[in-house]
């Protein structure tokens, strides 16, 4: 019998994206918790009629949101889950499996499968992405970032799960990555300016370029065809925005009208 395990999930209205995350885990965790900062559509109910244990905080940033997720679980292991990743059968036995006989193991990392405008992205340093997501309760701390937050786990005694994916179903469309695309580099920018970095415009130039040519060549995105194509592109932009935004906060670029 495996030690007991809760799934945690945050949520802002998910309706389209999370009663496929919560069929995925139902059958098999001892409990769900999800922690809402105001949905307006029916993430609540959805998740509600599944059998979650649902609580809602509001808006701290992403950390502050998946801290209080973890303190809300019961059991003694934590899988944490966006609302828009679906666990594959081979990565549920890999999990039941491993937590029937942990050891001293503090957490392990599974592997996802990212999917962009429907296409699962088998390169541009996309995959294999492994991710620490399952851990004890007791060991875990939250790295804290505006965005793009990690776990990591004391003692760090960590293994992976070799078998099965967490399928990541991140961008259904370019408006919906567009929106988040805004919202992420605002907060990137805003990370960059606690460390306040100088930089020169060929600096910014060459940042969009080297991340367009590590992940198009090195990564080899060139694979994935044109949505390779596509997500290499817009991430070179992105690195070029965050630093742009970055500036815009330090104040450098002028108000129409300042002398």
């Amino acid at each position: 019998m495996r030690e007991r395990l809760s799934a945690a999930i945050i949520t802002l209205n998910e309706g389209n994206n999370i009663s496929r995350c919560l069929e995925s885990i139902g059958s098999w965790v001892d409990e769900i918790v999800v922690v809402d900062s105001g949905s307006t559509d029916q993430t609540v109910q959805i998740a509600e009629k599944a059998g979650a244990r649902v609580y809602h905080n509001p808006w701290s940033g992403y950390a502050r949101q998946w801290e209080r997720a973890i303190e809300l679980c019961a059991c003694p292991w934590v899988l944490l889950m966006a609302a828009d990743t679906v666990v594959d059968r081979e990565l549920a036995e890999g999990i039941n499996n491993a937590l029937a006989s942990p050891g001293e193991t503090r957490g392990y990392v599974v592997m996802y499968k990212h999917f962009f405008l429907g296409k699962w992205i088998q390169h541009c340093g996309w995959y294999p992405a492994p991710v620490l997501q399952l851990f004890r309760k007791d060991s875990v701390r939250v790295i804290k970032r505006e965005v793009h937050e990690s776990f990591t786990v004391e003692p760090y005694i960590v293994k992976s799960l070799m078998k099965g994916h967490m399928e990541h179903y991140t961008y259904h469309s370019l408006r919906q990555y567009i929106e988040k695309f805004n919202r992420y580099t605002d907060l990137d920018a805003i990370e960059m300016m606690k460390n306040n970095p100088p930089f020169t415009d060929k600096d910014m130039l060459f940042a969009g370029l080297r991340k367009f040519n590590d992940m198009y060549f090195s990564q080899r995105g060139f694979n994935d065809g044109l949505h390779g194509l596509i997500l290499c592109l817009l991430s070179a932009v992105y690195d070029i925005l965050v630093r742009a935004k970055y500036l815009e906060l330090k104040g450098d670029f002028k108000q129409q009208g300042d002398i």
